[in-house]
This record gives structure tokens, C-alpha cells and sequence, in this order.
């Protein structure tokens, strides 16, 4: 079983693992790629975990033993936090922010062979475009949960689409859509 620190340790790995993904540029979270357990405190403290604030130009991630609604201080275009306690379902309601249990990021789902590659479709031109090709309503496609480990992972919310792209010996590379719910 690993410690909360070593916990802390993977956990920041992969999430930085997870903005990159997202297109994000993380070239100035270095640093944090390069954290070792003899680097983290011994008690993670709320003021030690509030010390490991990112704060990117439109990317901010929060740690927080327990999540609170005073726990996100400045809103971006992707706020992220990771709390070390689950969060109660009614902390839930205000979706301006994604919200993490430590353990969800101890695995990064996309280095799994049988996990094919997601990518967000977040434009409303965009998704207009595709349902078009497709001559098919939204509530037609097949549904991914916004709460789906990789609907969560690449930041997906509900209204949007995900493009699944799916590699075969025999179809080659195929892509399919889901709608995000």
C-alpha cells in the first residue's frame, strides 16, 4: 500500500501526464515532473498541499485534503483539484471545476494498450460539423458519461462530443463519436 506522499508523488505525475494530453503546454511544470517522495513533506498539511498550487496562464490545479467550494480561489479555463479525502456528491454540484480523488490519478489510463486514443471535441461549429456528416442527431450517438475515467481524464463536459479513434489490424484506423452526458 503506498504512503499519502508517495501517493502525492504519482498523482502529480500523471497529471501533469494529463495536461499534456489535453494539448496543454506543461514545459513549466518541470520541476513538478521531477518530484521525489524525499522531496514532499512528511504530514501533508492543507497549507502544504495549498503550497503545490499550479498556476498556469489558463490552467489551475488546487490540492486539498478535503474539497471545499473556498478550496478553487481563482476560476481558469481548466481548474483542477485533487483532494486526498472523496469529495460528498454535494460538493459536487458547481461544475466549474474538476474534481479528483488522489486515487484516480495513481494510473494513467492512456499508457493502457487496450485503451484507444480520446480527444475532446469541445467547438459547437465543430460538433454542428460532425453531427452533419454523420446525419445524425446528438442524442443518437453512443453515450460517454462525463464522469468516465476518460471522458474525465481529457477535461470532456456534458454537450460536448469525444472522438474515439480506434486502431485495427483489419479496419486500420477508424474513428467513432460519443456524446458526452
Amino acid at each position: 500500500m503506498q504512503s499519502v506522499q508517495e501517493k502525492l508523488v504519482t498523482a502529480v505525475g500523471n497529471l501533469v501526464d494529463m495536461l499534456e494530453y489535453r494539448g496543454i503546454d506543461v514545459s513549466e511544470l518541470a520541476p513538478l515532473r521531477a518530484l521525489t517522495i524525499d522531496d514532499v513533506q512528511k504530514e501533508l498539511t492543507p497549507e502544504y498541499l495549498k503550497s503545490l498550487t499550479i498556476q498556469l496562464p489558463t490552467v489551475a490545479v488546487y490540492f486539498a485534503v478535503d474539497f471545499a467550494r473556498d478550496t478553487v480561489t481563482e476560476l481558469k479555463d481548466t481548474t483542477i483539484v485533487v483532494c486526498f479525502q472523496k469529495p460528498k456528491p454535494s460538493a459536487l454540484v458547481n461544475k466549474t471545476a474538476q474534481v479528483f480523488h488522489v486515487d484516480e490519478l495513481m494510473i494513467n489510463i492512456t499508457k493502457n494498450a487496450l485503451v484507444p486514443q480520446h480527444e475532446r471535441v469541445s467547438s459547437k461549429d465543430e460538433i454542428k460539423r460532425i453531427l452533419a456528416q454523420l446525419m445524425a442527431e446528438f442524442t443518437q450517438l453512443p453515450v460517454i458519461f462525463e464522469n468516465d475515467a476518460m471522458a474525465k481524464y481529457i477535461g470532456s463536459k456534458s454537450g460536448e462530443l469525444v472522438r474515439v479513434i480506434r486502431k485495427s489490424k483489419q479496419a486500420g484506423e477508424f474513428v467513432v463519436y460519443r456524446a458526452v452526458m
